[in-house]
């Protein structure tokens, strides 16, 4: 159930961190978890789910910073909010690593592999 989860998230481009995953683990176990759960979960998952380190805004991202690139996100935003029916009262800031605003160390982002 939480492998698929964590597809339905990749396939909208939100990769959740290890923390994220163990708040997962905790709403369907409805129990406590051990503290290193999540590594375990994700290690055990190995063939599904992969790890990547998201850090700041690497060299090709800001040469990627052109007029052209932001017209192409918000149009492929739009398109999103409609297929996916989101309200305005349901959108929130992001940077351009997702919900990271404020978190200026690394981070490990999981997902799943065949996306």
């Amino acid at each position: 159930e939480l492998v698929q989860y964590i597809g339905r998230l990749t396939d909208r481009g939100l990769l959740p961190i290890k923390e994220m995953i163990r708040n997962f683990g905790l709403q369907i176990a409805k129990k406590e978890l051990r503290v290193h759960w999540a590594n375990h979960f994700i290690q055990r998952h190995a063939k599904e789910a992969l790890g990547a380190i998201a850090t700041r805004m690497d060299r090709v991202r800001h040469q990627a910073d052109l007029g052209i690139k932001y017209e192409q996100f918000f149009q492929l935003l739009l398109e999103k909010i409609k297929e996916y029916d989101i309200e305005p009262r349901h959108t929130y800031n992001m940077d351009e690593k997702g919900f990271l605003i404020g978190v200026i160390r690394r981070s490990k982002r999981i997902f799943i592999k065949a996306m």
